[in-house]
């Protein structure tokens, strides 16, 4: 059973909404396109089925970006220095948030750049 399979009868058992559903199709079809990582039933199919049950139970986006961020911190040497990152960490669901001075604007590096722009 391919991927896009599985992701449908999660869908029709109403297990997952199908707004995570083509989020996980874009995750696998960038994965196959762009890194050539093909997922098959063998190979990490159930790995994609279980991050999409995760994101439809999770209804805290924030909490689950903090403990992402807090599992890729050194774990015995730098401790202090994680714990430290983490209290200066703010992570806000949305575009809102109270820090004004921080206006992400887009950067277009294609249009800096020939080099920087992908498949050409």
């Amino acid at each position: 059973m391919d991927v896009n399979t599985r992701l449908g009868m999660l869908v029709s058992s109403e297990t997952i909404s199908e707004d995570v559903a083509s989020v996980m199709r874009k995750i696998v079809h960038r994965l196959d396109n762009n890194w050539r990582i093909s997922l098959s039933e063998g190979n990490g199919g159930c790995i994609v089925t279980h991050l999409a049950m995760a994101l439809m139970r999770s209804e805290k986006p924030v909490k689950l970006v903090e403990d992402a961020v807090k599992r890729m911190m050194g774990r015995r040497t730098a401790v202090a220095l994680a714990n430290t990152r983490m209290r200066k960490l703010h992570v806000y669901a949305g575009a809102e948030h109270l820090h004004t001075a921080q206006q992400p604007t887009v950067i277009d590096f294609g249009g800096l750049n020939r080099k920087n722009k992908r498949g050409e």
